[in-house]
């Protein structure tokens, strides 16, 4: 330590004199001072507490080690004790100007004396006088414990200097003047003083930031002339934009600064000079005040008359993309005296003021331009601007509040906003130059148009206002809208309905709430005002939208093109928002079972046809009491207004109805014929299925009914021998060749006779034909069944104390093992072959509850361990077994906390699947026939128990459409291809089935409404699924279902009732399993006390049309991509291949006869799917055609 001292103070001791420089002047900007013209000029010290050490100067070193020794100024003790500081070192003066910034760096460090520690603390300070009483002082910055950073002595790049700290602070002055930079030094944090050195001291102007601002902004050019502004000389002649603080406007003593375009004469009169703003933020939807205060000025004795517009630009020249005049000013002249007397009347204080609204369509940054046009007369003057501001207009597009409606009526709708997402033609644009319907008047309507057929691309957004909405809230939004042709070419545009957060594509949160493909124009263009034009014939939708969230929404029109690529118009008649159902969605097909029987009506999204165009026609009618019961009664008629009218050729068309092909549907309708007056009706009419509602879409007539006379009286008599009461039932089996929207339709053919007679419809269903035929129920109270081998024959469970076993001929038998529940996790299941199940039982080494599988045939447990943790005295649980009874999936519990979702098989033992969620649990639920998939739940951030599917041990989340997690999924077929789960917020917790061709496929609507569902088991092609809805509660309180593409979802008890199987009284709420052929379903369900009780459902093996499945056949498949010839081979004789495209469209089915091999080249490029059949077995496997 002895040694570096006296190298620092003899180098203290060897410092040179610098120049003389007048230090009066005040050092020009930029300033830089890095000591290396020697001790620097004009700098002052004070040592303030007059003692050492202090400020010196010092060039006698190498601190670098490149052999040149190195210049600071620094504060050096004479001893580890000296460790007190109260010195300051001021810079030169400087000139700084009031509301500039400047960027103040000073680069410094500390020096350890000998094996002591430096830990030094300073403050930058800014003074308006070189000592430590100045009258103005601010600091701005402190840096407290400051270590040696670098080695010393130093080598290059390891040295105090180089390895130094930057010290960087900002400082704006308000008021102009000189002022010092100065390092204050506080002496040491610790016991012992080390060196504080400073290697150089700067100040320069920061660099304009001309980033956009937000509102509110304002600008009166008091801080100067103002930053970022632009200016541009259209003319390119004088008078120019310029910033003036040299005259006193309003007498008061002071300059007052403006912006003003003054001309040399007055017969300078022309002007095209813009004066823009720097750039500002502004939010679509949002409606802002834009405002600006102005005045004129006289030159001599002539008089101003000034002109102006208020323009908002999206860039700082007048070409700018987008420009909208918000105000134009003429005949402006002079307002107040010039000069002014300090007495208010001055130009100041007497300005205009311009005051206008302006709401973007597109978020984005924006400029405020005040364009000087010139004056009215011959004379030029002044013309002067105070100010400029923007801000958010108060009670402008606040949120709107539900019911919310916009018909545009009231003109281009305020606080609308658009987005044209392609940056191509067409765009949504307000048009009400148009009469529609034909009556005279002009239609108010938001549209997007295209100039021509040829313009078909679209990707634009119409927003409405902000809308206020409540978490948990139902809300319905509607809109009636349509398209129009162009020509000769036909209508197909595509659209989406979506609820956003924010009016912009890009917004946090969207939801799509319906997607609409192909809509083709409906009415007349021009209408003829007699109800059939486009906006009476409008299409209408209304979907429902739960938020999550309380908070403001936007809701949106994504037009998203054509359908043909032939551009068309569509059209937006209105939009709502309201917390109730306001209309029909005539867009969407009715499900199975589908029934009309008037009680609510007309009938919504009914059509029909005057195919004769006389009377009479098909009509509504509740004003006639038919029973006699004191009541009026709904029927559809068709009435003639004498009984001459015998002709009849009239259509009436049910709502579109989606039916599946091959599915057997029974349609059935009770009618009636009417006697007028003394003559006798004798009606005809056809039973029809169309697909489109008109009298040329025929698929098929069903039936003809002839010579129909009245049944029963007229009036009724309220004794059951009225019209109704004894109307005739038609029924007919309907068999779709093609899935699709089909209608229902009765065609009125006319009289038989010579006098007519009415005809009268009392309602319509259609529902699945089901032929009764062979099935049984079994029931045992106090049990759950909850696994079923591949065909049903053998079946596993459990009772409050043990694991079961069941098959037809033995009943049931205890097995041991731990029933589930009761603090015991797991489930019990049972594979394919009935040989092996799976669930909870003691291992007798360990006294630790295990993920355990039972030999069947040898009546033995087998623990199967777990992955080194334990809870509760369980280390593992089974959730799950592989058809092929090689894989066990569950649960095991890790060391500390959490669980992970594990894998058993014999070659591989217990297998950790981990979380992809630091921190968080996951669990395996089910697993594919072969074992190669798992399915079961991730645990997210937030406990969000998400569906995920582990492929050959890799996991992937499962998502709807719109991003929302999907929840846990527990079913998967065992070809590994559908996977089925818990609804939830996102699907209105509804069950569901996914694939990874089709997404997430709801299964509803619920059995009752506000019911919840899950999806539990899928047979082995995933084309049947069992699962349960429930209220809120337990599931053994609801109710369970079976769902086919054909049945959809159907309550489990109501289907077995129609096979003709007894369901004895109880309630099959809970179906567990399903065997892979669809012949046997098991679960739990509760008796007429609400006892639990266990059920194995046997089902005749063809009623579901699936086959026998004994295992999953194995094959070989090559190449894959393929182009034309697909090899596959299996041990299994095939017998048979389908291929399915991703949506499940059957596109060939063909016996092999032992070839082996098919020709794919008629596919086009793309994924499908194919099945092999063989010996009452049968896999899928996907290709890629290319």
């Amino acid at each position: 330590m002895r040694k570096l001292l006296l190298l620092l103070l003899v180098c203290v001791s060897s410092v040179t004199s610098s120049f003389a420089q007048d230090c009066t002047i005040a050092a020009p900007l930029p300033y830089l001072e890095d000591f290396s013209n020697g001790e620097p000029a004009c700098w002052e010290y004070e040592n303030t507490d007059a003692a050492a050490p202090e400020w010196a100067y010092n060039d006698g070193i190498d601190l670098t080690g490149d052999g040149t020794n190195d210049p600071f100024v620094g504060l050096i003790p004479a001893n580890v004790s000296n460790r007190d500081k109260d010195d300051w070192a001021f810079t030169q003066k400087l000139q700084l100007e009031a509301g500039t910034e400047y960027q103040i760096s000073v680069d410094y460090n500390s020096l350890g004396l000998g094996n002591a520690i430096a830990n030094e603390n300073f403050e930058l300070v800014i003074t308006d006088a070189p000592n430590s009483t100045a009258t103005f002082s601010e600091v701005i910055g402190t840096y407290n414990d400051i270590l040696q950073q670098g080695s010393f002595p130093g080598s290059a790049g390891d040295n105090v200097k180089e390895n130094a700290y930057t010290a960087q602070e900002s400082f704006t002055p308000t008021t102009s003047g000189e002022y010092y930079v100065a390092i204050h030094a506080l002496g040491a944090s610790g016991d012992d003083s080390g060196v504080f050195m400073v290697f150089n001291t700067g100040v320069e102007e920061a660099p304009i930031n001309c980033d956009a601002v937000t509102v509110p902004y304002f600008e009166d050019f008091s801080n100067g002339e103002p930053a970022c502004w632009e200016y541009e000389n259209t003319d390119t002649t004088a008078p120019e934009w310029g910033y003036n603080n040299g005259v006193d406007i309003t007498g008061n003593g002071t300059n007052d600064p403006i912006l003003a375009i003054i001309p040399p004469n007055v017969s300078s009169e022309e002007k095209d000079d813009w004066a823009f703003s720097r750039k500002i933020q502004l939010e679509a939807g949002t409606q802002y005040n834009i405002t600006a205060a102005y005045n004129a000025l006289n030159l001599g004795n002539v008089t101003a008359i000034e002109n102006l517009e208020l323009v908002i630009t999206d860039a700082p020249v007048s070409t700018a993309g987008f420009s909208e005049v918000l105000g134009t000013y003429t005949d402006v002249m002079q307002q107040g005296s010039f000069p002014g007397n300090n007495d208010g009347n001055d130009l100041l204080n007497q300005a205009y003021q311009a005051d206008e609204t302006f709401t973007p369509s597109t978020t984005g940054e924006y400029y405020i331009a005040v364009h000087a046009t010139g004056s009215s007369g011959t004379d030029a003057g002044g013309l002067l601007l105070f100010q400029v501001g923007v801000e958010e207009a108060t009670g402008g597009c606040t949120a709107a509040t539900v019911p919310y409606s916009e018909d545009f009526e009231n003109g281009d709708p305020a606080c609308w906003s658009y987005e044209n997402s392609d940056n191509l033609g067409p765009e949504w644009m307000y048009n009400n130059a148009v009469d529609i319907d034909g009556d005279g008047n002009n239609d108010p309507l938001l549209s997007i148009t295209p100039p021509s057929i040829q313009d078909f691309p679209k990707d634009d957004w119409a927003f409405t206002e902000k809308i206020q909405m409540e978490a948990g809230t139902e809300y319905f939004v509607s809109a009636h809208y349509n398209t129009l042709n162009l020509g000769t070419a036909i209508a197909e545009e595509n659209f989406e309905l979506v609820v956003l957060d924010a009016p912009n594509s890009s917004a946090t949160f969207q939801t799509v709430l319906e997607t609409y493909i192909g809509v083709t124009q409906q009415g007349t263009f021009p209408g003829n005002n007699d109800g059939q034009d486009v906006e009476s014939q409008a299409y209408f939708t209304e979907k429902g939208f739960t938020p999550s969230t309380s908070g403001e929404y936007y809701v949106a029109i994504h037009a998203t093109g054509s359908n043909n690529q032939q551009g068309a118009p569509l059209i937006l008649f209105d939009v709502a928002v309201n917390d109730t159902p306001i209309g029909p969605d005539c867009t969407e097909a009715a499900t199975i079972p589908y029934s009309e029987d008037f009680s609510n009506g007309d009938p919504d999204c009914w059509g029909y046809e005057d195919t004769d165009a006389t009377i009479p026609e098909w009509a509504f009618n509740d004003s006639v009491d038919i029973s006699g019961d004191g009541s009026n009664d709904p029927i559809l008629a068709i009435i003639p207004s004498n009984i001459s009218q015998t002709a009849k050729n009239d259509w009436a068309f049910s709502k579109k109805i989606q039916l599946t092909a091959d599915a057997d549907y029974q349609v059935s309708v009770h009618y009636n014929a009417l006697n007028l007056g003394n003559t006798s009706a004798s009606e005809n009419f056809e039973l029809v299925i169309t697909d489109a509602q008109d009298s040329g879409s025929i698929v098929e007539v069903l039936g003809t009914y002839n010579d129909i006379l009245q049944q029963g009286d007229f009036p009724g008599n309220n004794d059951g021998n009225d019209l109704e009461s004894q109307a005739y039932l038609a029924e007919e089996i309907f068999t779709p060749t093609t899935s699709g929207e089909y209608y229902i339709a009765i065609h009125a053919t006319g009289t038989s006779g010579t006098e007519a007679g009415g005809f009268l419809l009392f309602d319509i269903a259609v529902e699945n034909f089901i032929e009764p035929g062979d099935g049984e129920l079994f029931i045992y109270p106090g049990t759950v069944m909850s696994g079923v081998d591949a065909n049903g024959d053998s079946v596993a469970g459990y009772n409050t104390s043990q694991v079961l076993s069941w098959t037809e001929d033995g009943g049931i038998t205890q097995i041991g093992g731990l029933a589930p529940g009761n603090g015991i996790g797991g489930d019990v299941k049972i594979s394919d072959d009935g040989n092996t199940i799976v669930g909870p039982y003691v291992n007798p080494d360990n006294e630790l509850k295990e993920m355990s599988m039972y030999d069947v045939p040898t009546e033995t447990w087998t623990p199967l361990g777990g992955i080194g943790g334990e809870n509760d005295g369980q280390i593992s649980s089974a959730w799950g077994i592989s058809g092929d009874g090689n894989t066990v999936v569950g649960l095991g519990w890790l060391p500390g906390s959490g669980a992970h979702a594990i894998t058993w098989n014999e070659a591989t033992g217990v297998v950790d699947l981990g979380s992809s969620v630091p921190d968080r649990s996951t669990r395996a639920n089910g697993v594919s026939g072969d074992g190669s998939t798992v399915v079961g739940w991730q645990d997210s951030e937030s406990g969000f128990r998400q569906a995920a599917i582990w492929v050959n041990g890799v996991q992937q989340l499962i998502f709807f459409p719109n991003g929302d997690r999907a929840q846990a999924a527990g079913a998967i077929s065992d070809d590994g291809v559908w996977v089925g789960g818990d609804g939830n917020f996102a699907n209105n917790f509804q069950a569901y089935r996914w694939s990874e061709a089709t997404g997430v496929e709801t299964l509803g609507p619920p059995l009752q409404p506000g019911w919840r569902g899950a999806t539990t088991s899928l047979n082995e092609d995933g084309s049947i699924a069992v699962g349960y809805y429930r209220p809120q509660g337990p599931a053994l309180f609801g109710s369970g279902f079976i769902w086919t593409e054909a049945l959809g979802v159907t309550d489990l008890n109501s289907y077995a009732e129609s096979l003709g199987i007894d369901t004895q009284g109880i309630v099959m709420s809970l179906p567990l399993d399903i065997s892979a052929d669809g012949s046997t379903i098991v679960g739990a369900g509760r008796d007429s006390n609400n006892q639990r009780v266990g059920f194995v459902l046997k089902l005749a093996p063809t009623i579901l049309g699936t086959e026998t499945v004994t295992s999953i056949m194995e094959v070989t498949y090559y190449p894959n991509p393929v182009s034309d010839i697909l090899n596959i081979d299996s041990a299994t004789n095939i017998e048979q291949v389908a291929i399915y495209s991703v949506t499940g469209q059957q596109l060939l089915s063909k016996a092999l006869d032992g070839a082996n091999t098919v020709d794919v080249s008629f596919l086009s490029n793309g994924v499908y799917f194919v099945k092999a059949f063989g010996n009452n077995t049968s896999t899928t496997f996907k290709i890629i055609k290319n």
